[in-house]
């Protein structure tokens, strides 16, 4: 830990690192207008709220609905990309591209996707234990 880790913070002020794997957080906070609480949520909203995207575009390609799955996996590279998660933006792209051109198998790039979304997972998951906020 260095030692603008460990700085006192006011109360529900929040300080980030300048990256973690999967997430580019010094660009990002620029982007933002540099406002790490509301990175800090977005990330963890990502986290969340799509924790199982990977899994439910599995099942909606077993189901033959690649329409929605396709669908999933552009909000993803959406999502991944305004939050400066370039891994799994360019995975969830390359899912994307994969599903719409109606390739018949796309385990690798789901497969990728899932890798990616899991290293950005990790991270967050490292940010909530640091700042002390529970999932």
């Amino acid at each position: 830990m260095n030692s603008s880790e460990g700085t006192q913070q006011a109360p529900g002020a929040v300080s980030l690192p300048a990256s973690l794997p999967g997430i580019e957080i010094a660009d990002t906070l620029r982007r933002i207008g540099n406002k790490p609480a509301l990175l800090f949520e977005l990330l963890c909203e990502l986290a969340t709220d799509q924790a199982n995207t990977p899994e439910q575009i599995r099942q909606l390609l077993a189901q033959g609905d690649r329409v929605e799955a396709t669908r999933r996996a552009h909000s993803v590279k959406g999502n991944a990309m305004n939050l400066g998660c370039t891994a799994l933006a360019t995975a969830a792209q390359a899912l994307e591209s994969a599903l719409k051109s109606g390739a018949a198998d796309v385990d690798d790039e789901l497969a990728a996707a899932a890798a990616a979304f899991a290293v950005v997972q990790a991270s967050v998951a490292t940010l909530r234990a640091r700042l002390g906020r529970a999932e």
